[in-house]
């Protein structure tokens, strides 16, 4: 299975199956200023390429500072049951058309409990996956994702659910994840975005 995340050039916002979401920006300090978009700071992902072991996938937290907005991203070969992580909340979750690969997306704060893993699990059996933590700075604490949008379908060339940022900066994010089985090629990211990862997770069966 396949899993890519990229970023629009303007803004931050969610999508699943396809998994598109906004990230809204924080208020200006001061009346009449402009907020600033969420800044992207890092990323580490993690891949489990065997469809044996734990119904889990560990992966490593970016470095940052306090107040950061961690995304936590998960997929998964076949339909599973994502569990939500401590102290984390849910964006979203879904699985593709035939139940081919399940997509979660979830988010929270860093305030130094998250420490520097994150252990993604589900339920419904032991298959292959990919975990990834995206950070941000300069997200708004109170509101920190606006509109959330999500698709499924048996497509080569899936399209991404469009969103409306409620604020004005926001930054638009898209994750997909496909079963790896049926890619036949993988392409550059689409124009006006700017590519964060793509990972795949072929391995053994056993």
């Amino acid at each position: 299975m396949e899993l890519r995340a990229l970023v629009a050039a303007a803004g931050l916002s969610l999508a699943l199956g396809v998994v598109t979401a906004a990230l809204c920006a924080q208020p200006p300090f001061r009346a009449g200023a402009d907020s600033l978009a969420p800044e992207f700071i890092d990323v580490r992902t993690a891949a489990k390429t065997s469809s044996g072991g734990l119904e889990s996938i560990s992966v490593d937290v970016p470095p940052g500072e306090g107040g950061d907005l961690l995304v936590g991203i998960l997929a998964i070969d076949k339909e599973r049951t994502p569990t939500t992580p401590q102290g984390w909340s849910l964006a979203d979750t879904g699985f593709t058309h035939q139940e081919e690969a399940t997509l979660a997306v979830w988010y929270r704060f860093a305030d130094g409990s998250e420490g520097e893993s994150l252990t993604l699990g589900w339920t419904g059996g032991k298959r292959q996956a990919i975990a990834a933590i995206l950070r941000y700075r300069g997200v708004d604490p109170a509101y920190p994702v606006g509109s959330v949008g999500v698709a499924t379908a048996e497509t080569n060339a899936p399209t991404a659910p469009s969103v409306t940022a409620t604020r004005a900066n926001a930054r638009i994010l898209r994750v997909y994840g496909a079963d790896g089985g049926d890619l036949t090629a993988v392409g550059g990211y689409p124009a006006g975005h700017e590519g964060r990862f793509s990972l795949g997770s072929r391995g053994s069966s056993g």
